[in-house]
């Protein structure tokens, strides 16, 4: 499948908001320790937190591998940045699907307007990779209603986020089909943002964590009943591995667009540095494989949007965009020179980025286990 010409326009449309208003803000985020909650507004209100959100519930109505190249776009500023504006658009359109829930569909407009932001609470203190180990709990009341306790961290918008998608065992520790999906408000009684969780680079990412405390949660705040919920996050965890994978990109593709530019400006021993052989084969690989990794992601994009199984695809794709990024984005700001270790140079972000990256929606071991598992070898 190749993008239609309305979303081949709103990834051109992504590259120059990124250009314009994410990298400046990008560096701002670095120097002031903080996420940039005027940049996300400029976001929403752009239309990215509506890619896939139907258009009669106001969104584009376009599909995944519009969002998964337009990731990529932003993650040329900044992986943070394109996780944040990627966490709220997944909480709108995750919520805008469930057009019977009168609760659900009140928290999607502010955020497409750009007032509010989202996240998806799986990971807590003692459970990342294991999903099935989570320990927030819901327990449900003679009412209808629930009562939900426990604490998430490393959670993307956690500072900031008014609506999340929350994650909770109604049975026993461990058992993957108690687990079940909230909608929890952070203006509600129970609810308090836990900091500490850690930035290190990408600050824009809003990174926290929140506890539950005797929050209680209305009957129409159960967004995925136990036994679905699980399964559900499986499947759509395929996808953020494949968006990630093309984040990977976006920061690569940058380094790469840097690196050029200063090999054409910067002059040694009477010459410009593009002319030496030995710099010049470094960019030339960097760029082979970035077209191999494209094409991966690319063809794992398809796929997701067709509807296909993408558990291996996904795995696959997101292992070789780690491994294309931990390669490559050293290597390019070497290829600056100290310029590469500037103030305002990207790489600090991108060196970050592509750590966060690694662990973001499975690690990397997690993601060697899967393909040896299901590649059948």
């Amino acid at each position: 499948m190749t993008l239609t010409a309305a979303e081949r326009a709103l990834v051109d449309k992504a590259r120059a908001f990124t250009d314009e208003v994410l990298v400046p803000a990008a560096e701002r985020c670095e120097r002031e320790r903080r996420a940039d909650l005027d940049a996300l507004r400029l976001a929403a209100e752009a239309g990215f937190a509506g890619i896939q959100v139907p258009t009669e519930l106001g969104g584009l109505g376009l599909s995944f591998a519009c969002k998964s190249e337009i990731a990529e776009q932003f993650a040329r500023a900044c992986f943070g940045f394109s996780m944040a504006i990627l966490n709220t658009h997944n909480t709108a359109w995750r919520l805008a699907r469930l057009t019977d829930n009168p609760l659900a569909q009140s928290r999607v407009a502010p955020m497409l307007r750009g007032e509010a932001t989202g996240c998806a609470a799986l990971t807590e203190p003692g459970a990342g990779s294991d999903f099935a180990a989570i320990r927030t709990t819901a327990r449900r009341l003679d009412d209808g209603s629930w009562v939900l306790n426990g604490e998430k961290a490393w959670i993307t918008n956690a500072e900031h986020a008014s609506t999340s998608i929350c994650f909770a065992q109604t049975g026993e520790i461990g058992e993957g089909a108690g687990i079940a999906a909230f909608l929890v408000q952070a203006e509600r009684p129970g609810f308090s943002r836990v900091a500490g969780s850690g930035s290190w680079g990408i600050f824009a990412n809003g990174l926290g964590g929140y506890r539950l405390e005797n929050y209680e949660a209305p009957p129409e705040a159960v967004i995925s009943q136990p036994g679905t919920a699980f399964k559900q996050i499986l499947t759509e965890i395929n996808g953020a591995r494949i968006y990630v994978a093309a984040m990977c990109l976006g920061m690569v593709d940058a380094g790469l667009d840097s690196a050029a530019a200063h090999g054409r400006s910067r002059q040694i021993f009477g010459a410009a540095l593009e002319t030496r052989q030995g710099w010049r084969w470094r960019l030339s690989a960097a760029e082979a494989e970035l077209a191999a990794a494209r094409a991966l992601v690319r063809n794992a994009e398809v796929a997701h949007s067709a509807g296909e199984d993408t558990q291996l695809i996904a795995a696959q794709a997101k292992y070789v965009g780690i491994q294309l990024a931990n390669r490559w984005v050293p290597e390019l700001l070497h290829a600056h020179g100290a310029a590469g270790l500037g103030a305002n140079s990207m790489f600090a972000r991108h060196m970050a980025g592509m750590q966060a990256a690694s662990f973001a929606d499975g690690s990397t071991e997690i993601m060697l286990e899967r393909i040896g598992r299901l590649s059948g070898r």
